[in-house]
């Protein structure tokens, strides 16, 4: 993870307010309409919320807290229930601000956190008390994608600071997912060797974080590489986690070390191991990752040489993606080593198969969720492999084993 600081000099003359305003907004509302005014919030003010159906308790003071944690503030939320709010699209509201208060129409109780993630963005802080100040608007709001996904990884130099940051930010912008990689930095109880002996992040510390994705709205997301990066190094000249300390284990690599062995069965239950642990500890979320990317040395071993490449990749993903279906969870992978590398198709793209792995993409279970990831600009990179991985997806499954496609 990095960080970087830009800094901007405002030049306001002539600048409508709805341009500020509308600067602050990510993403951008659906409908805005703002008129000449002001309303304060503050303590004494009274906020009207309708859903579709009754909140639960816990839902309205998770609403009270939030109101708390954004501004320090406890106004007197008045909760009513309006069955026409169910028509207002994919965690849909509207929400009007007028010179007698503030009205939240929501569908649901996703939907109304995300509005109160907008009226965060859209406050001001009032210069002379302690309220909140609201330009006098009518915003009319639905999400466009049922998933929406960051991906972050806690690499050794990584503090949980950084990731807390991150994952705030995530939450001002509207992701529902997060994907969290640990880099052979967590210490697990069924195999502590599998992590740096001095480079193991706060396991407490680490819950708090988990937990908090929870309580704003975020699920998160377990990754564990399960075949490339086994070393939990950046590269392949990189430190390896487990060999450096533990020599012994070299039998359930691949000769290099940098993949997992898929013909061993003792790898296979270490990972499932682990993969137990991490799943559970972030809530037995409904995905889990997998990774899969980069394996520039799978099948090499002289056990593996001796079977079938595809069929050996095709069931190393399948044992995995069985064993998370048991846990109820759903498997997702990374695209790059079902895209032959030598393809032109792929120039300039992120492609690090072959021509047999790139076989693979026909032969496994269609209820994996193939995540495309590119460095530079994701739509104009990876739009021709987003087109191709999802014809092959789309006409396949739409809703396999009971478990609904997220729309990406």
């Amino acid at each position: 993870m990095s960080c970087f600081a830009v800094g901007v000099v405002a030049d306001t003359a002539g600048v409508s307010a709805e341009s500020f305003i509308r600067q602050r907004l990510s993403p951008q509302p659906k409908e805005l309409e703002i008129f000449d005014g002001w309303y304060v919030l503050n303590g004494d003010s009274a906020v009207h919320i309708s859903a579709s159906s009754p909140l639960s308790d816990s839902q309205k003071l998770a609403v009270a807290d939030t109101f708390r944690r954004y501004w320090r503030l406890s106004p007197s939320l008045e909760f009513s229930e309006d069955a026409a709010n169910a028509d207002l699209g994919l965690e849909g509201s509207e929400t009007e601000i007028s010179s007698g208060g503030i009205k939240i129409r929501a569908r649901d109780f996703a939907a109304l956190r995300q509005a109160l993630k907008t009226l965060r963005q859209f406050a001001e802080a009032e210069r002379d008390g302690s309220g909140q100040v609201f330009a006098l608007a009518k915003i009319r709001d639905f999400a466009s994608m049922k998933f929406r996904g960051i991906h972050l990884c806690i690499f050794p130099e990584t503090t949980l600071e950084d990731l807390e940051k991150y994952i705030r930010l995530s939450e001002y912008h509207k992701f529902n997912y997060v994907v969290i990689e640990p880099w052979g930095v967590f210490p697990f109880d069924s195999h502590p060797e599998f992590a740096f002996s001095d480079r193991k992040i706060d396991k407490k510390g680490f819950k708090k974080i988990i937990d908090y994705c929870h309580d704003v709205g975020i699920t998160p997301i377990p990754q564990l590489s399960v075949l490339g990066h086994a070393s939990q190094s950046r590269h392949l000249s990189g430190k390896h986690a487990v060999l450096a300390a533990h020599p012994e284990l070299a039998n359930i690599y691949e000769p290099i070390g940098w993949s997992y062995c898929m013909s061993s069965e003792k790898a296979e239950k270490i990972i499932k191991d682990l993969i137990s642990e991490l799943h559970e500890f972030f809530g037995n979320p409904p995905y889990f990752h997998i990774g899969c990317d980069e394996a520039y040395d799978m099948a090499t071993c002289y056990k593996c040489r001796s079977q079938n490449p595809v069929s050996l990749f095709v069931g190393h993903l399948d044992k995995f993606r069985k064993f998370l279906l048991a846990r109820g969870a759903r498997t997702i992978i990374w695209h790059d080593m079902l895209l032959d590398r030598e393809d032109p198709r792929w120039a300039g793209k992120i492609a690090t198969g072959n021509q047999k792995t790139a076989e693979a993409l026909g032969a496994f279970d269609k209820s994996i969720v193939i995540a495309n990831w590119q460095y530079g600009d994701g739509k104009k990179v990876g739009d021709s492999i987003h087109r191709n991985i999802s014809k092959w997806r789309d006409s396949t499954c739409s809703s396999a084993h009971g478990i609904p496609m997220p729309e990406f």
